[in-house]
């Protein structure tokens, strides 16, 4: 299923709230990747830290083997 409009919305807003209000919580956001997993210049939906000025840290989880083949092959 598709995320309608207002879901969008809200997830917007909630994100910068968190921006506004430096809260620096862990959140799911899309960000470009800049070595992360190995992978530059590609855009993913990754765990990240925000804070006033957006995106403090990428928190990149380890990935074994598999899921390596798996995450280059899906940006490929």
């Amino acid at each position: 299923a598709v995320p309608g409009p207002y879901a969008l919305a809200a997830a917007a807003a909630r994100a910068g709230e968190m921006i506004a209000n430096g809260s620096r919580r862990v959140v799911c956001c899309t960000a470009g990747m800049d070595g992360e997993f190995g992978v530059s210049r590609a855009v993913g939906s990754l765990p990240v830290i925000l804070g006033p000025g957006g995106i403090v840290r990428i928190l990149a989880p380890a990935l074994d083997r598999r899921e390596q083949v798996l995450l280059e092959n899906a940006l490929a």
